[in-house]
């Protein structure tokens, strides 16, 4: 299998909000490697926008993925992505996932993509959209991507650290938008997600506040990718189903709260 090689890729490890001896032992672990920097990030923040932001600022290659702590590429996806993102002149390189479950028990969301499999790549711009293909279950994940870095930061396109669920939505909504070209490699098969107790850890009894700033990220969402034209019906149904069962699980919601929701939804 052909692959681009751990020591031709610079890897930016950020530490976020983490104990001293973890911190330590990560540090053991990847002392030695020139091409490793790491860093400790300790906020009030507690979800992945703040230390991806914290990367992105230290990262110097020309392009750059999402690589979450519990999850790893496939051997051939940053040098296929890498070679067709240049290749094609694109600003962003979309790849499909393969789930990895701890248990059989685990229930997870459809993965499925609307993109044509028999093609081993495809370009998409304003030219060719088609909403339908592009905004299918995957399109919002940041791990499931490669993007120039200059393209980011020229648009100072980074997480919206007030957002709290679906934060990797907000950034390429805007993205997408932005983007000259998007490749899609719909035979690519790049990145694995392992599913263990802890991805699926989330309280379902959230607070009024954290209930009403969900549904302020989702507005920001649907209002990014409105003011693009794109047709985000289904966005909207499944970050508002997710609202919604939020909503239905909660025993401490108020009247006033669920009002508040309703006004900005």
């Amino acid at each position: 299998i052909v692959t681009l090689g751990f020591e031709n890729i610079e890897w930016v490890v950020v530490i976020h909000n983490s104990s001293r001896e973890y911190q330590d032992s990560i540090r053991e672990l990847l002392s030695g490697y020139e091409n490793v920097k790491i860093y400790i990030l300790n906020n009030d923040y507690h979800t992945p926008s703040s230390p991806r932001n914290y990367a992105l600022d230290y990262a110097s290659g020309d392009y750059v993925g999402f690589l979450d702590g519990d999850d790893k590429y496939t051997p051939e996806c940053i040098r296929t992505a890498l070679n067709d993102i240049i290749d094609t002149n694109s600003d962003i390189c979309a790849f499909r996932r393969e789930i990895e479950l701890e248990a059989d028990s685990h229930l997870i969301l459809n993965e499925k993509v609307l993109w044509d499999q028999t093609q081993e790549r495809i370009v998409v711009n304003k030219h060719n959209w088609d909403d339908k293909k592009i905004f299918n279950v995957i399109w919002g994940m940041v791990t499931s991507k490669l993007y120039r870095r200059e393209f980011l930061n020229v648009n100072n396109l980074r997480f919206d650290e007030e957002i709290f669920f679906a934060e990797d939505f907000a950034l390429n909504v805007k993205a997408y938008g932005l983007a000259e070209n998007i490749c899609l490699l719909p035979q690519l098969i790049g990145y694995v997600y392992f599913v263990n107790s802890a991805s699926l850890v989330q309280s379902v009894n959230l607070s009024n506040e954290k209930l009403i700033a969900y549904a302020q990220g989702f507005k920001k969402i649907f209002d990014t990718g409105l003011s693009f034209g794109f047709n985000m019906n289904d966005v909207m149904h499944n970050l508002l189903t997710h609202e919604a069962i939020l909503i239905l699980s909660s025993t401490v919601i108020t009247p006033q709260t669920r009002n508040k929701i309703r006004e900005i939804l």
